[in-house]
């Protein structure tokens, strides 16, 4: 949403027109990244006790790596403006324009999720039989 709402104040307009503010974002971006595959390349082995910092950990994790993601900036600040029109009311269409992809990314992000863990366990199923 955070990304989505940048792209619609002018953020694309600020890296069309500065080369070196679109090279300070890639260049933290890269660091996150190689700070983050270092991190999990360096930790130990998950243990399966339930831990809830963990969770939290991982959760705060994902928000950056998906917040960070020069994919879904460059799809934002070049793709979502063009639906915007100007005789319109420009902050209600980036609203909804925002809640709408929102809802989607959530339905889809949920039913790969649900699908893919009932694929997971039936596989699983199938192997044991085939094992045992």
């Amino acid at each position: 949403m955070v990304k989505s709402l940048m792209s619609f104040i002018g953020v694309s307009a600020i890296f069309a027109t500065s080369e070196m503010a679109y090279t300070v974002l890639k260049t933290i971006v890269i660091c996150y990244l190689l700070y983050l595959a270092f991190k999990t390349w360096t930790t130990n082995k998950p243990t399966l006790k339930e831990n809830k910092s963990s969770d939290k950990i991982s959760i705060k994790t994902t928000f950056f790596i998906s917040f960070l993601n020069p994919k879904s900036i460059i799809f934002y600040a070049t793709f979502m403006p063009q639906f915007i029109d100007i005789n319109g009311s420009y902050l209600r269409q980036a609203i909804l324009l925002c809640v709408t992809y929102l809802s989607l990314s959530l339905i889809t992000n949920f039913l790969y999720s649900f699908f893919g863990g009932k694929a997971g366990t039936l596989l699983n199923n199938k192997a044991s039989e085939l094992i045992g």
